[in-house]
């Protein structure tokens, strides 16, 4: 990936167009406005939403050099997707064919962009009750967990719990690991066209 939403590819530069989001971030719910650079006043394109394969895709007839196309963000784009676009022009006249440069030749550009969903609503909360603020060795421990989710409303939940000895930790400098973003990351896109 290179630049904010741009995705490159072993492709001749001519066979490119650009595609540019009106946001660097959106949440489920939100409509990302995608502004499409094309060179033909009116061709068909095909617009795919991809990562690890292709999510949707459907075809419209674009007019003019810059159409805006409306893509709403689905919970199942958490945390990314990429939208493609392929614009496709065949030959306007047999007569083209005639012509040394044969400027009309059927031809097609593609274009590829990122675009990020903010995994805020997948975040859940986790609160762990202990029923005193100290504990000796071979003390009984009781603790309530509560896990809720990001509006605040309690969630049912599995949940794992070690104990160990605070020293310990402190001695090999351990850090607890923020599964969040292992499973959150972002995802590349895993479609060639």
């Amino acid at each position: 990936v290179s630049g904010k939403g741009r995705v490159s590819w072993e492709k001749r530069d001519d066979d490119r167009i650009e595609l540019v989001a009106d946001a660097d971030n959106y949440h489920p719910g939100d409509v990302a406005k995608i502004l499409v650079k094309s060179p033909y006043e009116r061709t068909k394109a095909l617009i795919t939403i991809e990562r690890e394969g292709i999510v949707d895709s459907w075809i419209e007839e674009l007019k003019g050099t810059a159409n805006t196309l409306e893509i709403p963000i689905l919970k199942d784009y958490i945390p990314n997707v990429f939208v493609s676009v392929i614009l496709l022009k065949g030959r306007i006249s047999e007569e083209d064919v005639l012509e040394k440069e044969d400027s009309e030749k059927p031809s097609f550009k593609i274009g590829y962009i990122e675009l990020s969903v903010d995994p805020v609503e997948k975040r859940l909360q986790v609160e762990v009750i202990l029923d005193k603020k100290e504990y000796s060795p071979k003390d009984e421990v009781r603790i309530a967990i509560k896990v809720k989710n990001h509006s605040g409303e309690g969630v049912s939940s599995e949940v794992s719990i070690a104990v160990v000895d605070m020293g310990v930790l402190n001695l090999i400098g351990y850090k607890t690991p923020d599964a969040f973003t292992t499973f959150y990351c972002h995802r590349p896109l895993s479609v060639k066209t």
